[in-house]
């Protein structure tokens, strides 16, 4: 918490020691787009290896505000969805499995099954950025600064039938009581995950514009990137993993 309060109160003295040209036109914009979010982890746990991209969807506004004649200061608004997948054999968090099968498992052995684990997570994100634009009607503009994420919501959504195992190879089954026919267990289900993880999201946004003028209109397609720096799951057993994203999007702005 110490950490935040601290970047807080230093971007806004740095916010505040920006030279705004007020005078100056500003401009209202909106954009969507495509996004290639991933779940990230540094750590050897063996609940966050493996996760892969998912696809989503991105909108949001913004306001420029002119600085000088080619820098502007861009706080946006934006909807955000994060996340990643996992298929396949892969271990069972004591929490998902009722106390009566945890307890045909030898202390300290995780269970394991194969099926589908798809995490995803919807962010109110708030982006403070510095941008440049080249002059003219024409041109690129690059971007980058932090921003911060409220969690609207996250489920894990779980899909497929397995046999519980006792090994990540998957070699040792669970078998239904006095009979050597698996115990197969149905995965299908959505879970609520807002209490497990982080309420809030640190990180830094950057990208590029392609732009191009019609009248006062400017159109542009762009491509950024989304790094989130704080640790996702409040219970340490399960890692560390962080969100980001790749987003690729079409927007247009207009002066007010």
């Amino acid at each position: 918490m110490k950490i935040r309060h601290s970047l807080i109160v230093c971007l806004a003295a740095c916010l505040s020691a920006l030279p705004f040209n007020l005078d100056a036109q500003k401009r209202f914009g909106i954009k969507a787009g495509v996004s290639v979010p991933d779940l990230s982890s540094d750590s050897e746990n063996i609940f966050t290896q493996d996760f892969g991209s998912i696809s989503a969807m991105g909108i949001g506004i913004y306001l420029n505000v002119p600085i000088s004649s080619t820098f502007s200061f861009q706080p946006e608004f934006l909807f955000a969805v994060k996340g990643g997948e996992r298929n396949g054999l892969q271990p069972i968090p004591d929490t998902r499995l009722p106390s009566a099968f945890l307890a045909l498992f030898p202390p300290g052995v995780t269970p394991y099954a194969e099926f589908g684990n798809k995490s995803v997570i919807n962010y109110l994100e708030i982006p403070l950025l510095l941008k440049y634009t080249s002059p003219g009607r024409k041109g690129i503009a690059v971007f980058g600064g932090p921003f911060i994420g409220f969690v609207s919501g996250a489920k894990q959504l779980v899909s497929g039938n397995s046999p519980i195992f006792f090994d990540p190879a998957g070699t040792q089954a669970l078998m239904l009581p006095g009979s050597n026919v698996p115990l197969d267990l149905d995965f299908n289900q959505d879970v609520n995950i807002e209490d497990e993880i982080s309420s809030t999201n640190f990180g830094v946004n950057a990208g590029l514009d392609l732009f191009t003028h019609s009248g006062d209109t400017k159109i542009f397609f762009q491509s950024a990137l989304s790094l989130g720096f704080t640790k996702l799951q409040n219970d340490p057993r399960f890692g560390e993993s962080s969100v980001g994203s790749v987003t690729f999007s079409l927007g247009f702005s207009q002066p007010i």
